[in-house]
């Protein structure tokens, strides 16, 4: 693709995706993927979705690899994107949620039965992600599977009790003062 100015992007794929009767958000998901079959993602894959994300505010960037796990590389790319990603653009939707498909979710056929073998402890919470269909969740979904980050609420709940303690420590600053 090119812009205006004649800058060039890539992307593996893009396509829209209709949001599910359980959204928080009424208008379609852009998607922008970055795919590998067995390759590992690198750092100009991160560059690139990095560029998407400031290209695209709001679509979710999705990285696909027919390999069964990520390696730390990986992990920690996805991780900084996804955290980045993590930060409100508007109600109900975020700035650019990252989306981790595996072997696991590109070859499996999701029957109800198959949950406990492919997400373990958090067989329960996978069916009610792909059963409501809503695709902020699976996003957060995945990045907790995946990047062993904390979901969404308590994400925020962190960030707002640091920012409680930044406060009180500065108000008890200006009062010793």
């Amino acid at each position: 693709m090119r812009d205006a100015a004649g800058k060039e992007f890539e992307a593996d794929f893009g396509m829209l995706a209709k949001p599910s009767r359980f959204s928080h958000t009424s208008s379609p998901h852009l998607i922008i993927g970055e795919c590998k079959s067995f390759n590992r993602f690198e750092k100009r894959d991160f560059a690139r979705a990095d560029e998407a994300a400031n290209l695209f505010p709001g679509a979710i960037l999705c990285f696909c690899t027919f390999n069964e796990a990520l390696e730390t590389e990986e992990i920690k790319g996805l991780t900084k994107l996804a955290k980045q990603g993590r930060k409100r653009m508007d109600v109900g939707k975020r700035m650019n949620p990252v989306l981790i498909l595996t072997a696991r979710e590109l070859f499996s056929e999701f029957k109800m039965s198959d949950f406990y073998s492919l997400y373990g402890d958090k067989a329960d919470y996978a069916r009610g992600v792909y059963m409501r269909d809503d695709m902020q969740e699976l996003c957060e979904f995945t990045q907790q599977i995946y990047l062993g980050m904390p979901s969404y609420r308590e994400w925020l709940e962190e960030k707002r009790r640091k920012k409680a303690a930044r406060l009180a420590a500065k108000s008890q600053a200006t009062l010793t003062n």
